[in-house]
Order: structure tokens, then sequence, then C-alpha cells
């Protein structure tokens, strides 16, 4: 669906059925490959349910995990901040019984592995594996770029991109 005030932004709406909105921004000033690359990149996302990488921060993350910890009865080992009691009071009430069995199983598998990968560190993992899946399938490495850049809202004049590339083997 267009969504007029999305710019290069597109995303998933869960309603009867998920729905792909494709920003005004998108759809109007990026070329094929482009686009195709952003939208391969938000359904890999949308498809492993990691969204929240795109959408959270690594504190915003740290957070949401150690308030799990805190709805499944652990103590967390890292992540937890202010926010934290905020997530947990806000996610309480609104989790069912059957996932607040499922934290059981995966809230040791987090206090297992938070120590050794930062969430910094797999948010960017997240994200970088996303790219690399979208680059398969956008088939073009310059296009996919200059969407992420572009994207990100990062101005590369052509000497810039050229240093860039060269940086790269």
């Amino acid at each position: 669906y267009f969504w007029q005030e999305g710019g290069m932004n597109c995303r998933f709406e869960e309603l009867k059925r998920p729905t792909l909105l494709l920003g005004a921004e998108l759809l109007s000033s990026c070329h094929v490959r482009e686009r195709a690359f952003l939208i391969a990149r938000m359904a890999y996302l949308y498809s492993k349910g990691q969204v929240v990488c795109e959408k959270m921060d690594a504190n915003a993350l740290g957070s949401l995990f150690a308030s799990f910890c805190r709805l499944a009865g652990q103590k967390p080992t890292c992540g937890e901040n202010a926010e934290t009691k905020v997530w947990q009071a806000l996610l309480e009430d609104k989790l069912s019984s059957s996932i607040k069995e499922r934290l059981q199983d995966i809230v040791p598998i987090y206090l297992g592995i938070a120590e050794d990968v930062s969430v910094e560190e797999w948010r960017q993992a997240v994200l970088m594996s996303a790219e690399r899946v979208a680059l398969l399938l956008s088939c073009d490495i310059d296009e996919a770029l200059e969407a992420l850049f572009r994207y990100r809202n990062i101005q590369l004049g052509s000497s810039n991109r050229l240093k860039l590339f060269l940086n790269y083997p």
C-alpha cells in the first residue's frame, strides 16, 4: 500500500494479514533495484521477527530484553536500565500466559549469550544479514548502497563514494 508520509521507509503492519506499506519517496524517487533492495531488506527482517533491530537502538533493545528476563522471573545480567521497568509494566498485562511460559525457555539463552555478545554487535549482525540477503536479491551493489545511504540520510559525493569503494577489496 502507498504510505504518503513514509518517506524512504517500508514496513509491515499486522492487520488481518501482514500488509506492506511503501513510503512515497521510496516509490517516487528510487530506481527499481534500489526499491527492490530496501523492500527485500525489510521483508527479511520481518520474516525473521527482527524488525525491532531496525526500529530500536542497542540501549532500548537491551532494556526490552532485560524486561523479558524480569517477566520470566530472572535477574538480567546486562541491559537493565531505567526503561526496563517501563517495558515490564507495559508488557506484563499484554503477554498471555503461554507467551510468558515461552519466555522461560528463551530467557536462559539470552542470559547465556548476553555477556559474550553485546546487544549492539548482535543488532548490527542482524542488519548486515538483512542487507546481504537484499543485495543478493537486488543484484546491484551500487544501487543497493545508494538506497542504503539515502535511507540512512547519508550524503556522499562521488569522490567520497569512490574512496569508500577503494577501502574495500
